[in-house]
């Protein structure tokens, strides 16, 4: 089973975010800050996909984050969330996928969607 990290200061996104993945039948855990997130990563949390904020805040912010996990699990498949476009142009990397805030339903499954082929082509044939 698929184990995602989703990284947002907001709780209602983040509860959200993880009825809809668990849904899929993913696991979830949740970080509310950068701090957080890199807390739970250094205790040894293991997971296959990242959903951060952009703008998430106390420490580093998201696409900070983001670059961090990368430098350090490159077989991580990345989503970066925001309002705004701050964070887009990190999705140029082939490893990077953009979900704009507010989302529905139907744009995470397909960011879910185009993560799992990255899932399969990082893991091999």
């Amino acid at each position: 089973m698929k184990t995602v990290l989703i990284v947002d200061a907001s709780e209602d996104i983040r509860e959200v975010t993880t009825q809809l993945l668990e849904d899929l039948g993913l696991e979830t855990r949740c970080a509310e800050s950068s701090l957080d997130a890199l807390a739970q990563i250094d205790a040894g949390l293991i997971f296959d996909m990242a959903i951060i904020d952009a703008h998430v805040d106390q420490g580093i912010d998201g696409v900070e984050l983001m670059s961090a996990i990368h430098a350090r699990y490159p077989q991580v498949a990345l989503v970066v969330t925001s309002a705004d476009r701050f964070g887009q142009d990190e999705t140029r990397r082939v490893d990077v996928q953009f979900l704009p805030k507010p989302f529905s339903r139907q744009q995470l499954l397909k960011v879910i969607a185009k993560a799992e082929g990255l899932f399969a082509y990082k893991e091999g044939p």
